[in-house]
């Protein structure tokens, strides 16, 4: 191993266009500063990375097991980057914590331990996570169930909170629905006759009545979609088709135009008729106003498409944007009109629905509309945990999304059936309309179906509901009453869509960040030790930190890299990357972010000026012995500013360099963001059905993070009228319509100020992809997923990612390339991905006859054995030959070897080391065996034997690894 150097280490290939220049300086620098405080591991040698992978509590407590074993072969101080997901994240945010506590804080954790004076501080950690009785691990090994720690009590608590933010999420919701079903009513009390009275009778009678003769009260409404296909759908699709005919003089090219001149003559019919009455026959009557409209409007459209297209001077160009033009206003129209025939049916079930309460006994039918809910919200809740919590980057199954969508729809329509009930109740005063169907219906049940007692008990077949014969029928809704309703849901609205805090804190991630906040980062606090401390479900200082501050790295820990998701659903210009990942992948460091492949933005110059003078003091002392005078004053310098600044981008993030003002969280709100699994956004997995189902029960763990880039910034912004109208409803109504786009899983990415962030999982689930970036030459990856059938779809996601995104090759070795490369002494840990893989093995001929071998298969089998711990890869970099990586990739398996309890926890647990992700209540045996299980994989890895683990890593990397150590 190399010398302790008084050098930062050498720029992992600055020639990397994924890692700017700047950002590559400062971390190198911050490795520096690092690796002295740590003893100077690893010299000034290529960094090391580990990534934790998510998986909840499960990924968090094998991950420990790790860092223990490898805490016992003193290699965390050579660990200069730790990228985590999800899960992982759990433990790496506890392992950061403890560097970031002062040094009296480290020796009373140690439960009676006496470390040597001036120990440092990686040592002190070290034995903390070795000696099982200091207090941080028994905290954590008490607090295994932190969402419900105290059982009952805890769950009945987290239940309240539950049900007031969903009543609360219902109430701003439907006083907004309700508003605009009141506005529609309003519409059709006739609004559009008192203010415009002169209008011709084709608006005036836009919206009538249609006859009610049948048990459904049809909706006015739905005459509203006829209306726009002819008037607008017809019109554009004319005149697409009026772009593509010939300019020559054929004959036959004139016909595509005969409409639009025909369209004339029912003008002119219509003024002779005037000007002669009678001299016209009838069959005009009604018809040539409609015609001549249009005829009109498609000459209109052509001339819209001319217009936007004007200024390109070759024809073909030209006629090729009109038509794009005109086929992208289509769709448009198409998605109003199916919206509008949506409404209709919707109002035209609320209506009948109301009719029926008129007649019948309105306090059945309440109840029968809460027992709708209370069964519909269970549904929903059980359909988005059962769908919701992969993070392994797959997209929902054809059957699945379907299912889904289909159990959505069924729970919107039903609600919003009720709200426009409501909104007929309030429109007619909850008396009984005239015409409606609520007496074909009364007198069916009644007549038909209901058996009365006679004053004297005989039984009398067809008796009539006596409310139905005392019940009068009014004739019109009251306008002043509609439009008195209607102001106040407005104005309530209002006032419910400018409290923009209410997104975020209505959702379940503030008592979710709380509780794991206070699991890990608290695990960390004296406060909290001792049999006075304060419980998990207690709030306490010392807990939690701004992010500005935690900087493990100044105490010789690891730089630390948080991976969460911006999701992208619509927009897209941001997303230069397969746009069927419907999202970007986003880390938080201490010395700037990245978002997806080319985005970056940095920390403020002044941070990265307070950088160089830390690591500049330190290195002129370990020359001789370092001061503890100058480490404190070097870690004391003026805090970082919390605004980054924006790299140059071709599109999405910002369009030119400057400093912005991002919110400022907490790491223990970074860390649970990064955790946020049950969400409305899911990354590929996003479907608007799973996210109606996510939103209507309120399963919402993601937040809407002010990113400080306002829209002016950004670039290829042009805004229609609809996107104006767009920008002036958010504006007011930002709090409704920010929770719309939850609900319909319309997810601008970046290109707005506010991004929603979700589980960095729903992007890559390894925490490899920001190792990749970096071109580490060695990197483990701990995989702590869900993944019983041992697909590795969390794997496979990440090397395709690492492929497409920076030209990487992920390689896993061969069996025999293994028994070439690892030791025979340790070469029994490792194995190819198939003998990770536990069932049951043979060995069968090949096709091939004349071949001389066998192939193994495998019969998967719960309660079998894998055949490896571990197996190795090698990455080559495309577009640099030179480069080259090693991953040493650990599964949760078992073969065999393990201790006592934890074969025996598997006997009664089949499914162990892979129980369900939703499972976040560990009990001691569980919790135990998942940490034991992790501590025995590293032990065997990361024994002194390990020397020889890879003899074909090129020599001039081999001080890097670990395994070398």
């Amino acid at each position: 191993m190399a010398d302790i150097g008084t050098e930062p280490p050498e720029q992992p290939l600055r020639e990397n266009p994924a890692y700017p220049l700047e950002l590559c300086e400062r971390e190198t620098a911050a490795i520096g500063v690092r690796r002295n405080l740590a003893g100077g591991a690893n010299g000034n040698a290529p960094p090391v990375g580990v990534g934790l992978s998510g998986g909840g509590i499960r990924s968090a407590t094998f991950s420990l097991g790790v860092f223990q074993a490898m805490a016992k072969a003193a290699l965390i101080g050579k660990v200069d980057f730790l990228s985590t997901v999800s899960g992982g994240g759990y433990f790496g945010s506890f392992l950061g914590r403890l560097f970031t506590r002062p040094t009296g804080d480290l020796n009373e954790a140690l439960a009676g331990e006496t470390p040597p004076a001036n120990e440092p501080h990686g040592k002190l950690v070290e034995r903390i996570l070795l000696n099982s009785r200091s207090a941080p691990m028994a905290w954590l090994r008490e607090n295994g169930r932190y969402l419900s720690p105290n059982g009952s009590g805890d769950t009945i608590l987290g239940l309240a909170v539950i049900l007031r933010n969903w009543a609360a999420i219902q109430v701003v919701l439907i006083v907004f629905v309700l508003g605009i079903f009141l506005a529609t009513n309003l519409v059709r009390c006739g609004m559009v006759q008192s203010v415009y009275p002169n209008l011709p009778d084709l608006l005036v009678n836009l919206l009538p009545d249609l006859p009610s003769d049948s048990w459904i009260w049809w909706s006015p409404y739905l005459l509203l979609p006829a209306t726009l296909f002819v008037f607008w759908a017809v019109p554009l699709g004319w005149s697409y088709w009026l772009v593509q005919g010939p300019r020559s003089r054929e004959t036959w090219g004139w016909v595509l135009w005969a409409p639009v001149v025909a369209g004339t003559v029912p003008l002119l019919i219509t003024i002779v008729d005037r000007l002669i009455p009678s001299a016209m026959p009838s069959w005009h009557q009604g018809h040539s106003g409609s015609l001549a409209v249009v005829s009109l409007l498609t000459g209109f459209c052509y001339f819209l498409a001319w217009l936007n297209s004007r200024r390109l001077v070759s024809e073909a160009a030209r006629k090729a944007k009109m038509g794009n033009f005109l086929s992208s206003s289509l769709a448009g129209a198409l998605i109003v009109i199916l919206a509008t025939l949506a409404f209709g049916l919707v109002d035209t079930l609320g209506q009948t629905l109301y009719a029926c309460i008129t007649v019948l006994d309105a306090e059945q039918w309440v109840a029968a509309a809460g027992a709708v809910l209370v069964v519909l919200v269970p549904i929903a809740q059980r359909a988005a945990v059962k769908l919701g919590p992969n993070t392994n980057g797959q997209r929902l199954k054809n059957w699945q999304a379907i299912l889904t969508t289909a159990v959505a729809a069924i729970v919107v329509v039903g609600v919003l059936t009720l709200v426009n009930t409501a909104a007929h109740a309030v429109a007619w005063q909850g008396e009984r309309p005239a015409g409606d169907p609520g007496k074909i219906i009364a007198e069916w049940l009644y007549t038909k179906e209901h058996v009365g007692v006679g004053p004297s008990g005989e039984v009398i077949q067809g008796a009539v509901a006596p409310k139905l014969e005392e019940a009068e029928p009014i004739e019109n809704m009251s306008f002043i009453h509609l439009m008195m309703a209607f102001l106040g849901s407005v104005v309530l609205s209002a006032c419910f869509g400018h409290i923009w805090p209410f997104v975020n804190h209505s959702s379940l991630q503030p008592m979710y960040g709380a509780r794991l906040t206070r699991a890990y980062l608290g695990a960390s606090n004296r406060r909290r030790w001792g049999p006075d401390g304060a419980g998990v479900t207690q709030i306490i200082d010392g807990d939690d930190l701004r992010f500005e501050e935690y900087r493990p790295d100044e105490s010789g820990g690891p730089l630390h890299l948080i991976n969460v998701t911006i999701n992208e659903t619509v927009d897209g210009k941001s997303q230069i990357e397969q746009r069927d990942r419907k999202g970007l992948g986003m880390a938080v460091g201490p010395c700037g972010v990245s978002v997806g492949v080319e985005h970056h933005a940095i920390w403020s110059d002044e941070h990265h000026e307070n950088i160089r003078v830390r690591h500049e003091l330190i290195v002129r002392n370990s020359r001789g012995q370092q001061s503890r005078t100058v480490q404190e004053s070097a870690a004391g310098a003026s805090p970082r500013p919390a605004s980054p600044g924006t790299s140059p981008s071709a599109g999405g993030a910002a369009s030119r360099t400057r400093n912005v003002s991002a919110e400022a969280l907490n790491l223990g709100r970074w860390v649970s963001i990064s955790g946020a699994a049950f969400s409305t956004g899911l990354g590929a997995r996003t479907n608007i059905g799973l996210s109606l189902l996510c939103g209507m029960a309120n399963l919402r763990l993601g937040y809407w993070w002010n990113s400080g880039v306002k829209r002016q910034l950004l670039t290829g912004r042009r805004k229609s009228i609809l996107g104006w109208f767009g920008a002036i409803t958010t504006g007011a109504f930002s709090v409704q319509m920010y929770l719309l786009d939850e609900f319909l899983a319309r997810f601008p990415g970046t290109a707005r100020r506010h991004w929603y962030l979700s589980d960095g999982g729903h992007f890559e689930n390894m925490g490899g992809y920001e190792l990749i970036r970096r071109r580490l030459p060695f990197i483990i990856i701990c995989d702590g997923e869900q993944d019983e059938n041992y697909t590795y779809e969390g794997m496979a996601n990440f090397v395709r990612k690492a492929r497409a995104d920076f030209a990487a090759e992920i390689t896993f070795l061969s069996d025999e390339q293994l028994d070439a490369a690892v030791d025979p002494s340790i070469r029994r840990y490792f194995g190819s991905l198939d003998r990770l893989r536990r069932g049951h093995w043979s060995e069968e001929p090949v096709e091939d006859p004349q071949a001389d071998q066998k192939r193994r298969t495998i019969e998967p089998l719960d309660e079998r054995y894998s055949l490896a711990h571990a197996a190795l890869a090698r990455v080559r970099y495309d577009d640099n030959p030179q480069a080259e990586s090693i991953i040493l990739y650990i599964k949760p398996t078992l073969t065999g070897d393990e201790p006592t309890d934890v074969k025996q926890y598997h006997s009664k647990h089949p499914n162990f080391p892979h129980e369900s992700t939703a499972d976040q209540f560990f009990d001691e045996a569980q919790w135990e065996s998942y940490r034991r299980l992790g501590e025995h994989i590293g032990s065997v890895l990361f024994d002194s034997r390990a020397k020889q683990a890879a003899k074909w890593i090129p020599s001039e990397l081999s001080a890097n690894l670990p395994l070398n150590a």
